[in-house]
């Protein structure tokens, strides 16, 4: 995904096929799952201790990221999350 918006000209969309009729990559495919296994999330590995620390460091960190999480996903090209999931992970960390 992050070829096809840095080089439209040089890079195609080819549809690929899962056994369940061809699918094009696009956000709607990697959001739904139709274009996996070409398409994962990224995730942020967090040690529990970390985040129990009392300097809160970690807590803060999270926190900015999944304020700006969608944003820096775009930057980079990637397929956001959908505005919920940045919410939900938001609510957990604030309920730890």
């Amino acid at each position: 995904m992050g070829a096809l918006a840095e080089s439209k000209a040089a890079v195609w969309r080819v549809p690929v096929d899962f056994g369940h009729g061809p699918v094009v990559a696009s956000r709607d495919s990697v959001l739904n799952g139709g274009y996996a296994p070409l398409s994962r999330l990224l995730y942020v590995y967090v040690a529990k201790s970390t985040l129990a620390d009392k300097d809160g460091h970690a807590r803060k960190f999270l926190q900015w990221l999944m304020e700006r999480g969608a944003k820096l996903a775009l930057y980079e090209n990637f397929v956001p999350l959908i505005d919920k999931n940045y919410q939900d992970n938001s609510h957990l960390l604030l309920a730890k």
